[in-house]
């Protein structure tokens, strides 16, 4: 994949006339928002009922044609309503800059555990993905004042920032922000992986984890003080700035990707991503990447498995991943308590599958007996 931004091919006809759906995602509408009504862009919405998920705002201008329980269906239409006012973030710190972001659209993750520090990784999570490198490398400024907004996002904690094989670009401003270089392969560039590689314990959740995209967002947010339009998204080998909104269906459209019947699209990376079965459903804010999997390409037949044991050598967990590699399917029921309770911790990082000569579906195995 390429570690710059291509451009998104705009202005179209597509642009202009596609309809844009933005997900609900457990929301809930504000009120006055119904069918028909005109919207200026980053007019709020929807609001979270989840404590850091943050809002819905209209990626852009336009009429609202259609409401249902998953999300909001956005015509064009003429610019009646004028955008949001923007909001001034310079002076806001902890909680007060924190309702700020989450009111302009960016979820932000779980507070750290007492005593641990914020961290920031220049990691790609995914093996598949160098969407991070690519925003450290397109638009240091940016990232710059996005570290700034995260050190008073929370003011009193430790901080640390990830780098991977070298130090930051010196147009990068680290300033009180220690860096750690990492050099470990994937799964360990994973948040909750990444935690536990820097001796702050296997964390799930990736509590007090910031990502690179999180971080050009704050940066954008402060610089602009409105919800963001365009989101950063990884398309199969490239990286682009895609207008907030627009289905995967919409996406591969405009870049001349027809999927075929067979074909499978997965958000997120290849490894930790998860299948899409509707096409026409608008992206959430918080999707990272799209990639088309070729019906070709899913990969051979899987083969018997030959107790080599290589999947449990590379699990960051040590699970005894190896039991459900060589017992049939109808024997699952049966196993220990233990091992079903040991498999049910699996992180779904995908090596063993990754590992195995055999090609077995290790991770499906993983998600059945779970």
């Amino acid at each position: 994949m390429s570690s710059i931004f291509k451009p998104w091919p705009e202005p179209s006809e597509l642009a202009k006339l596609t309809e844009l759906a933005t997900p609900l995602a457990g929301r809930v509408l504000v009120k006055g928002v119904k069918v028909g009504r005109p919207v200026g862009q980053g007019q709020l919405l929807a609001i979270s009922q989840k404590p850091r998920q943050g809002s819905l705002r209209s990626p852009r201008a336009g009429v609202i044609k259609a409401l249902n329980g998953r999300e909001i269906i956005l015509t064009p239409g003429p610019n009646r309503v004028g955008p949001a006012r923007a909001r001034d973030l310079s002076g806001l710190e902890g909680e007060e800059l924190a309702e700020a972001l989450l009111d302009l659209g960016l979820s932000l993750p779980e507070e750290p555990e007492p005593g641990s520090p914020l961290l920031v990784t220049a990691l790609d999570p995914d093996p598949s993905l160098t969407l991070a490198q690519a925003l450290w490398s397109e638009w240091p400024a940016i990232m710059s004042q996005g570290l700034a907004v995260a050190a008073r996002l929370y003011p009193k904690r430790p901080r640390l920032l990830v780098w991977p094989s070298s130090r930051p670009a010196p147009n990068i401003v680290v300033e009180t922000w220690p860096t750690q270089i990492h050099n470990r392969p994937f799964p360990w560039t994973w948040g909750p992986f990444l935690k536990k590689s820097l001796g702050l314990g296997y964390d799930r959740a990736a509590r007090g984890v910031l990502d690179s995209r999180a971080i050009y967002l704050m940066g954008l947010m402060e610089r602009r003080g409105r919800a963001p339009h365009h989101w950063p998204l990884a398309i199969q080998s490239q990286n682009y700035l895609v207008p907030a909104g627009l289905s995967p269906k919409n996406i591969f459209k405009t870049i001349s990707l027809e999927p075929q019947p067979g074909d499978l699209v997965a958000l997120g990376g290849l490894w930790l991503g998860r299948p899409l079965a509707n096409l026409d459903a608008g992206l959430d804010a918080e999707v990272t990447a799209v990639h088309l999997i070729r019906a070709r390409r899913l990969g051979p037949e899987p083969g018997p498995c030959r107790g080599c044991q290589a999947c449990r050598a590379v699990c960051p967990l040590d699970l005894p991943i190896d039991r459900l590699g060589r017992e049939p399917l109808s024997s699952w029921p049966s196993l220990s308590n233990a091992t079903k309770a040991s498999l049910a911790l699996c992180p779904d990082c995908g090596q063993c599958a990754l590992a195995c000569p055999a090609h077995r579906p290790l991770r499906f195995f993983s998600s059945w007996i779970k």
